[in-house]
């Protein structure tokens, strides 16, 4: 694809990423949220530190359940949040394509407004995490509430990136456009503002 920026557009500009910053505001979340779910961490480590060879020997059931249940979680997350990008871009008008290695959903090739940009990135951390909440709520059945939490933490974290884009969208003027090109192995991002 020619770069060269629409009409009435300035020069395209290389969009970067912070991925120091990315990887500070996941740690972060993962701490605020290690705060916010310590019910579900702090017992386990008083356990093991109090009576570790007990607790070990008891929980070796437990374990296999959360783990079994934190792997199904988990990539019902990734694939629910991809799945999101992808749906909400095509409903605002965009062919999505996917990249299931680097778990990215782009619209490559095509002009993306930035209110639609915010739109596509915001989606999943908020449908997922409201979904996520509801479950939390105290008449909502309990043994939902561990997957409901590691979803909660799982798909927060994991939005790093598109909180940090979101952030960082938002400083360029309303009408900016970006423009994600594929280029083998790696995915180039460039903006553009009005002229």
């Amino acid at each position: 694809m020619d770069l060269q920026s629409p009409e009435g557009y300035g020069s395209l500009k290389e969009y970067n990423q912070n991925h120091t910053i990315i990887s500070t505001l996941s740690v972060i979340i993962a701490l605020l949220l290690g705060f916010l779910f310590r019910d579900l961490i702090i017992p386990v480590l008083l356990a093991v530190w109090n009576n570790p060879i007990e607790s070990l020997l008891l929980s070796i059931t437990d374990y296999y359940v959360y783990s079994i249940t934190t792997i199904i979680t988990i990539l019902v997350v990734v694939v629910t949040h991809e799945g999101i990008h992808y749906y909400v871009s095509k409903y605002l008008g965009y062919d999505p394509d996917i990249s299931l290695l680097n778990k990215y959903v782009y619209c490559h090739d095509q002009y993306i407004d930035r209110n639609s940009s915010i739109i596509f990135l915001i989606s999943p951390l908020l449908i997922i995490d409201l979904v996520a909440l509801l479950i939390l709520l105290p008449d909502f059945v309990a043994i939902l509430s561990f997957p409901a939490k590691m979803a909660f933490a799982y798909n927060t974290i994991g939005s790093a990136a598109d909180i940090y884009n979101i952030i960082k969208q938002f400083r360029y003027p309303k009408e900016s456009l970006f423009l994600t090109l594929k280029k083998e192995d790696r995915f180039d991002v460039y903006y553009c503002v009005p002229d």
